[in-house]
């Protein structure tokens, strides 16, 4: 079996490859932005010269992690892109399909001819078809295809950075894709419906030969990757957290969600999010959302919501009315409990280690009808940039669902944020816990929970939030499980129940 060789640019970057299959433009192109550094090449048996303080290795071969990583910079100082391209060879068509499946993606890269007619998928009634060149949650270029074989136009490239909906579409279903099948650069060919539906047909490792051009516009954003790592190493400031939990108005009488717009601006620390029904063309604002100060501070930032809460009291008239939180707390009406991230930089291992040790975990005390929202809402490393700076993390239910629960997330937040580099389990990435995850199986998720609660405890900051988190730990150990049904109200000591 042939020996994957690395090279360097001598100042942190680092690309595995396959020596018969050498991405030479790639190199030529990082090499060229590395200010006249001197590129090495090297053998994986070969210790590392280069002395990088902080280091970003590329596997581009998919073959396993060779030790002289470790010579390249230690654990703590090394971001490796496709670390499990390995594990990612060896799944099937088929398994690929079932992980973008399972995370809320319409796919294709496994139907026979009769799931085609089944799911409605047939590539000639699709006229447009893409590639999407991913790089670590970010889009490198896209390519519009050939519409049929013997095309003369032929492959077309396309400004990845147009302010087209399509185009946004498609770079947020390809960046998931590629993080749904466990890697971080990825080639995704998405196929776009005139209606608007937008199906996965294949995803790939990237591949050694490459135009020009595409070899640019990968090493500029392998060189940003690098920088915005280096940056986050030196980081010393914690992260800055903000939250906008949702939760729904009930009328128990007449058995009937009430708008949250009656009572509550679109805007305001209490406010009310939109809901679009397609059909009708028309735009509600029936979800109540509160949205409280940012805080670096786990304690402020529960003070903060509690005020929210208040406000949005004096503000909803009708106290018959139910406060109601969780992830479907009425057939239909899924709910989320977005975390903002700021001061931090967005990264695949950030997400998943808040896929792993936080939604995981708390999928194990949620209502049963939580599980409902899976797998359109509440999918793993669900994120959304923020136009402000920072980014959302979108895969919680609303979990406002009582004190204990609320400030055990916002703490546990904030620990992982601080510390996520130190925790390395990803449970997720098993079949059968992810499918657990899908279907709200308790039973199954638990046996992954022990040894995720014992990597926290050990984290050194670990104590200067555990009243917060504890008792979240306690609960999620004893599979207490919240009550979507339950008044909200009743907990926070908030209204008519003050």
């Amino acid at each position: 079996m042939e020996e994957d060789a690395v090279w360097t640019d001598g100042r942190g970057i680092f690309v595995q490859y396959v020596p018969r299959r050498k991405p030479e433009r790639l190199l030529r192109a990082i090499s060229e932005r590395g200010a006249g550094k001197k590129a090495a090449l090297e053998s994986v048996a070969e210790p590392n010269s280069a002395g990088a303080p902080h280091a970003l290795w590329i596997n581009w071969s998919g073959g396993r992690i060779p030790p002289l990583a470790d010579r390249a910079a230690p654990a703590r100082l090394r971001k490796t892109i496709n670390e499990r391209a390995d594990a990612f060879q060896a799944m099937t068509p088929e398994r690929i399909d079932r992980a973008l499946r399972r995370n809320g993606l319409a796919s294709a890269c496994a139907q026979t001819e009769g799931e085609a007619r089944r799911t409605g998928y047939d590539r000639i009634l699709f006229s447009r078809r893409y590639k999407l060149y991913v790089f670590h949650l970010r889009i490198a270029a896209i390519v519009r295809l050939a519409d049929r074989p013997g095309d003369p136009v032929g492959e077309r490239r396309i400004d990845a950075d147009a302010d087209v909906p399509l185009h946004k579409k498609m770079t947020r279903i390809a960046v998931r894709a590629a993080y749904s099948s466990g890697i971080d650069a990825a080639e995704v060919i998405v196929a776009a419906r005139e209606q608007g539906r937008l199906y996965v047909e294949s995803v790939s490792l990237p591949c050694a030969r490459m135009a020009d051009w595409l070899a640019e516009a990968y090493a500029e954003e392998i060189v940003a990757c690098l920088n915005r790592f280096a940056e986050e190493q030196e980081r010393t400031e914690p992260p800055v957290l903000g939250m906008d939990p949702e939760f729904i108005l009930f009328d128990s009488e007449r058995e009937k969600v009430v708008a949250a717009s009656r009572y509550l601006q679109v805007q305001g620390a209490a406010g009310c999010d939109a809901f679009r029904i397609a059909s009708r063309d028309r735009t509600l604002h029936p979800l109540a959302e509160l949205r409280p100060e940012p805080s670096a501070e786990p304690r402020q930032l529960v003070v903060h919501l509690m005020r929210t809460m208040r406000i949005a009291a004096r503000q909803i008239t009708d106290p018959s009315l139910h406060w109601l939180a969780g992830g479907m707390p009425r057939r239909g009406w899924a709910l989320g409990g977005h975390i903002h991230f700021s001061r931090i930089w967005l990264n695949a291992e950030l997400l998943r280690v808040l896929d792993n040790y936080m939604a995981l975990p708390l999928a194990l005390i949620e209502d049963r009808s939580a599980a409902g929202r899976r797998p359109r809402y509440g999918s793993l490393g669900d994120f959304r940039e923020q136009p402000h700076g920072g980014f959302e993390y979108r895969t919680l239910p609303s979990w406002i669902v009582s004190p204990v629960v609320t400030k055990g997330v916002v703490a546990l937040a904030q620990l992982l944020a601080m510390r996520y580099r130190r925790l390395n389990r990803r449970p997720a990435f098993e079949e059968r816990l992810l499918q657990a995850y899908c279907d709200g199986d308790a039973d199954m998720l638990y046996d992954a929970f022990p040894p995720l609660y014992e990597d926290l405890s050990r984290l050194e900051e670990y104590d200067r939030y555990a009243d917060y988190i504890e008792p979240l730990m306690r609960r999620i150990m004893a599979r207490k499980r919240w009550d979507e049904q339950a008044d909200i109200r009743r907990y926070w000591k908030i209204g008519i129940f003050s």
